[in-house]
């Protein structure tokens, strides 16, 4: 018997359907790749990357930046693939994981947003870290009235 073991999660698709960037990144490889056919991987920074695999069309080539939801190709059965389909990886500096958390927001934010605030890590272009000098933004509090204080009671105006 075959003990390969497959990473990442065949996603079906309708014949050479559009291939959406996961994130936006940079295009760190667009070619043929052994078993996975043409493959286009994107780097998104912090040792994070999406593969995309078995393409019949690449619309990127290495070094293009790429914005959230680019078209980088279309699905395909190129390399050891048996129907029209994309392989969907996700790399942690170069360890390939499982997706299902990345294509969860909560998941993201209580795991990755969260460590990296803390840390101090700008997240996107236009968050800045804080530094020493700066004063954390003030959340506005919504105060509440007491009971019979002022006016008439909720509802009955």
């Amino acid at each position: 018997m075959d003990t390969q073991v497959h990473l990442g999660y065949d996603l079906a698709s309708v014949k050479q359907s559009l291939v959406p960037a996961a994130n936006s990144g940079r295009v760190v490889f667009a070619g043929p790749l052994t078993i996975y056919g043409n493959t286009v991987v994107v780097d998104h920074g912090l040792g994070l990357q999406t593969l995309y695999a078995h393409l019949s069309a690449m619309s990127v080539k290495e070094g293009d930046p790429i914005e959230k939801g680019q078209e980088l190709g279309r699905s395909g059965a190129t390399g050891l693939a048996l129907g029209d389909h994309l392989h969907y990886e996700v790399l942690i500096h170069g360890i390939s994981v499982t997706p299902l958390e990345w294509w969860d927001g909560k998941w993201i934010r209580d795991h990755i947003g969260k460590p990296l605030r803390e840390a101090n890590v700008a997240l996107l272009e236009t968050e800045q870290p804080a530094t020493a000098t700066q004063e954390p933004a003030a959340t506005p509090v919504r105060k509440r009235r007491p009971a019979g204080a002022g006016g008439p009671p909720r509802g009955t105006r």
